[in-house]
């Protein structure tokens, strides 16, 4: 049996290259040197905390604020588990404990930070701290159950409405004018607060450029709707028929959250039913969906890439609700 034996800066490296042939063994010799010349080159032993931390900033520059933050959230969560440990030493079996004490948590937060961790150590693998297979690969992301999504109809949006503008003391003056326009245009919440007037075009059938400000989209590419017709009615509503100032933002607060919560306790609404802003955008697709518009076309509104998958998956159950109160109609 052939043995391998280098010195390099100093240091001995010596183990068998598992052969008795002399050719063999050469080749063998010279992954042994291509190994030990590897390992000399990797940076030095990092405890897991401080390296999640490097990569947290290796990966703030690409990622949108909210996303950066909800890893930020992950990270704090896998501290209790591997804080102390160096990278090196980390494997499959130091996960098990993680897994464990996650298996009762939500589906979804579990598979939020198992896909944090699994970048950490691609990142580890990335700058040569470990080597080998993923440990993390090992770990199968859970299933969540899917929610349905439920928009609040046109009765509960009048209402919802109403009872906004009832209460204006209750919080900032511009939240029901803001929930009007993210049911009349589908857009993000980030999106609707970066529109400026420069951004609104009123000649011909009239469109919008929604942009997502200096952080973008949610997938980084403009997109032009068309001007709606009760969009385009409220735009002229909010501009009073005057020409705005081009760099004027249509809103000055930031979250219509709160008016939201009240007045959906308003109208009767149980905590945890209460709608948000993105159910505004639920109502805006509902209403569509409901008027017959293509999926593909929905999903250019929404700026969606997947040319309507996404909105076929999520609103599935309303197309179905609809089409059996039309059916009703065939008397």
């Amino acid at each position: 049996m052939y043995y391998g034996k280098i010195k390099r800066n100093g240091k001995i490296h010596q183990k068998s290259l598992d052969t008795s042939d002399f050719q063999t063994a050469k080749i063998n010799l010279k992954e042994f040197q291509k190994e030990v010349e590897t390992k000399d080159q990797t940076a030095p032993d990092m405890l897991f905390q401080d390296f999640a931390a490097q990569w947290l900033e290796s990966v703030k520059p690409h990622l949108k604020p909210n996303t950066y933050r909800r890893k930020q959230v992950s990270v704090n969560k896998l501290l209790p588990f591997l804080k102390g440990w160096k990278m090196r030493e980390i494997k499959h079996a130091h996960l098990e404990k993680w897994v464990k004490a996650r298996s009762g948590k939500a589906a979804h937060t579990f598979n939020l930070d198992r896909e944090a961790l699994k970048m950490i150590f691609a990142y580890a693998n990335k700058l040569k701290i470990m080597h080998g297979e993923n440990p993390v690969v090992d770990i199968k992301k859970r299933k969540a159950i899917k929610a349905v999504i439920v928009p609040p109809t046109r009765e509960q949006f009048a209402s919802l409405l109403n009872a906004m503008n009832e209460n204006k003391a209750d919080h900032h003056k511009d939240a029901p004018t803001f929930v009007e326009f993210l049911a009349y245009t589908g857009m993000r919440l980030e999106e609707a607060l970066n529109v400026q007037w420069r951004h609104v075009s009123f000649k011909g059938e009239g469109s919008i450029l929604v942009t997502g400000g200096e952080t973008g989209t949610k997938n980084y590419s403009q997109r032009s709707i068309p001007m709606f017709p009760r969009a385009k009615e409220f735009l002229l509503r909010l501009s009073q028929g005057k020409e705005m100032p081009a760099l004027d933002y249509l809103f000055t607060h930031k979250s219509s959250k709160t008016a939201l919560k009240h007045a959906s306790t308003m109208i009767g609404l149980p905590k945890g039913e209460h709608f948000t802003h993105h159910d505004m955008r639920h109502y805006f697709c509902s209403n569509a969906l409901e008027k017959n518009v293509p999926d593909h076309v929905i999903a250019s509104w929404l700026g969606h890439k997947d040319g309507g998958i996404l909105v076929r998956k999520t609103y599935g159950h309303l197309r179905a609700s609809h089409s059996t109160e039309m059916a009703k109609l065939m008397d």
